[in-house]
């Protein structure tokens, strides 16, 4: 973790022996593919966390947003700082908690 990124996604998976990770500065977009191999293997989901900046109650902000599929599902606004950082988290806003889980019936 030698850059410094606002947007850092930490990695674990049964292949590394630790975590791993890497980061991003505005977008960072992954698509999951399962199947049984490299080259038979469809498209499962998507997930997209971006930084934005904007203003939000007379002021300017940073948002993080969080989505699956295209669907935003968890924003985070934090006021910004003289360098134009994240600095302190102001509101989470999330459907998370109001999504149930699926089961296999």
């Amino acid at each position: 973790m030698s850059r410094s990124y606002p947007i850092w996604n930490k990695v674990q998976a049964c292949i590394y022996k630790s975590f791993t990770g890497w980061g991003t500065k505005n977008t960072g977009e992954v698509e999951i593919f399962v199947g049984s191999s490299a080259k038979n293997s469809h498209s499962f989901v998507e997930h997209c966390v971006t930084r934005r900046e904007k203003e939000w109650k007379g002021q300017e902000v940073i948002v993080f947003s969080f989505s699956v599929d295209g669907k935003v599902v968890k924003r985070t606004v934090f006021s910004k700082d003289k360098r134009g950082n994240a600095k302190e988290k102001l509101k989470v806003f999330s459907k998370i908690n109001s999504i149930k889980s699926l089961e296999l019936k």
